[in-house]
């Protein structure tokens, strides 16, 4: 695997992991050493791809905010009518909270750290 592939592949590891922890535990409680553990890497790796659990924060929601923004994007690329489109978004918004949980990470951590309220 290139270089550049295993970085990517290490740096979704580290996201998926703490996803995860942050779901089952919260975003205060969830210690790097965790994330470590959790996504089986070492903490070069981590301190490689983020500098902080802020950093890490901060991309998983740009992350979660991507999604939600391609969603959006495809729908108003559509030939309904804004209206229509706006009412469509909102549930495929809502829908991405409820079953992607990096969506609903991304979100709680965002009100959480007073990015978004």
């Amino acid at each position: 695997m290139a270089r550049q592939a295993r970085a990517e592949a290490t740096r979704h590891k580290i996201i998926d992991a703490a996803v995860d922890i942050f779901s089952e535990v919260g975003y205060a409680s969830t210690g790097l050493g965790e994330i470590i553990e959790r996504a089986e890497i070492t903490k070069g790796a981590l301190y490689y791809h983020f500098d902080s659990r802020e950093a890490l924060a901060a991309a998983i929601i740009e992350e979660a905010t991507d999604r939600v923004i391609g969603a959006f994007r495809d729908i108003a690329q559509s030939s309904t009518p804004a209206l229509e489109n706006m009412i469509h978004g909102s549930f495929v918004v809502l829908g991405m909270i409820a079953q992607d949980k990096l969506a609903r990470i991304g979100r709680q951590l965002a009100r959480a750290l007073g990015q978004f309220s």
